[in-house]
Formats: C-alpha cells, sequence, structure tokens
C-alpha cells in the first residue's frame, strides 16, 4: 500500500541531499545543476502536497454527504 508519509520523508531526505550538495560545490555549473534539481524536488513537493489536500478535502466532502 502506498504510504504518503514515506514518499514525502523520502522527498525531504532527497533535497537535504541536494542541500549539502550545493554547499559543497565548486563552481557555478554545478551549482546551477543543483539548483535545479531542487526546483525539481521542491516542485515536486508542492505538487505531492496540492495532491494530498484534494484527496483528503474530497474525502471530507464524502463524509460530510454521509452525514446529511
Amino acid at each position: 500500500m502506498f504510504d504518503p508519509t514515506e514518499a514525502i520523508e523520502k522527498l525531504q531526505a532527497e533535497i537535504n541531499r541536494t542541500l549539502k550538495e550545493f554547499s559543497r560545490a565548486k563552481n557555478t555549473e554545478e551549482k546551477l545543476k543543483l539548483s535545479e534539481l531542487l526546483k525539481n524536488l521542491t516542485q515536486s513537493l508542492n505538487v505531492y502536497f496540492d495532491f494530498l489536500s484534494t484527496v483528503i478535502d474530497s474525502e471530507l466532502d464524502r463524509f460530510d454527504e454521509e452525514e446529511d
């Protein structure tokens, strides 16, 4: 079964790893590559949170309909 917490933790671990690599980058080219990776990772995290928010809202709407 899909575990949303595990997915978030994996994305966060990848972001943290990339931040450490960024701090050790020696030239502009490396920093540019890593900043693009960070941008993609944070956008992925944002998309994932939006998805979870939509799912939760849908579940709450369904719950409200069942109560009526």
